[in-house]
């Protein structure tokens, strides 16, 4: 059942019902923000404003609380204190929030098809305890085209390359009619082609109003490919444009030792922590 922990809205309600959204607040809002775990802090009074439309990398080192964060704001797993808000709600009160897991934690071995996997997303719209209706299997067709996926449908998800993974989550994602979209390290894995079509699959989106938060540790593709960076260890240490975040002082402050500089005749080379975030990738 490890799939379905991980690729479904944990707060389904019964009817489909969510909480009506109060667009003149931020999409997501973390407030002091503190997660602790038994070996210690995860996240440290954390608190950001991110608003609809945006595209944002948050990025880190390994431990940094990537993937805690996620989990906070898809309402998966509870803060020891402060708070997260969706449209001034609280996470467990919509589910126009979709989480995309690391794919390495998700066993492709459970037997279900592409579509299967899709009409997940329609789960929290219909309910737990109603059939999908016509207007649900149009909506999760509709959804494998935009993703390019519709000869896949009755494929087996363990037969999908990691690119088309990742365009199935979407594909669950637009299904859900999903207005946030949380994914951790989407990118891991991928050959350059498949980095190459999911950003611009990401840049459309975006394009249609959806906002988009992907953490990530590959630094240079954050800086070339998303408008705003939130820098995370534990504590936040920036955010801001990718030239306001990645120099040299909020570098080491979240690195430390993990980053070295090298000079360079064009300037100073980066190098950073590529590691795994909590050890999910294999």
């Amino acid at each position: 059942m490890a799939l379905m922990r991980e690729i479904r809205q944990v707060r389904w309600s019964l009817n489909g019902y969510q909480s009506a959204h109060d667009t003149r607040q931020p999409i997501v809002h973390a407030i002091d923000l503190t997660v602790m775990y038994e070996s210690g802090p995860a996240l440290e009074r954390v608190s950001f404003e991110i608003y609809k439309g945006e595209r944002v990398a948050v990025v880190g080192p390994n431990g940094a609380g990537k993937s805690t964060l996620f989990k906070v704001i898809a309402g998966i797993l509870q803060p020891t204190s402060g708070r997260i808000e969706i449209y001034g709600g609280a996470p467990g009160e919509h589910i126009c929030v979709a989480y995309v897991p690391q794919r390495s934690v998700v066993d492709w071995r459970f037997p279900v098809t592409v579509y299967d996997v899709v009409m997940m997303g329609r789960v929290g719209r219909i309910g737990l305890l109603r059939r999908p209706g016509r207007d649900d299997h149009r909506i999760v067709r509709q959804a494998l085209e935009r993703v390019g996926l519709s000869d896949l449908a009755s494929r087996q998800i363990a037969q999908l390359s990691g690119g088309q993974q990742q365009r199935m989550f979407l594909a669950r994602a637009l299904a859900q009619e999903a207005e946030l979209m949380l994914l951790d390290e989407p990118f891991t894995g991928l050959d350059l082609p498949s980095q190459n079509e999911l950003l611009a699959l990401l840049e459309r989106l975006q394009g249609e109003g959806i906002t988009i938060m992907v953490s990530l540790h590959d630094l240079n593709l954050a800086a070339q490919q998303f408008t705003r960076l939130l820098l995370l260890n534990r504590t936040l240490i920036a955010l801001g444009t990718p030239q306001d975040v990645l120099n040299t002082q909020t570098l080491l402050a979240a690195y430390g030792g993990h980053l070295h500089i090298v000079s360079e005749p064009t300037g100073n080379l980066v190098l950073g922590d590529t590691c795994c975030d909590g050890g999910g990738h294999a």
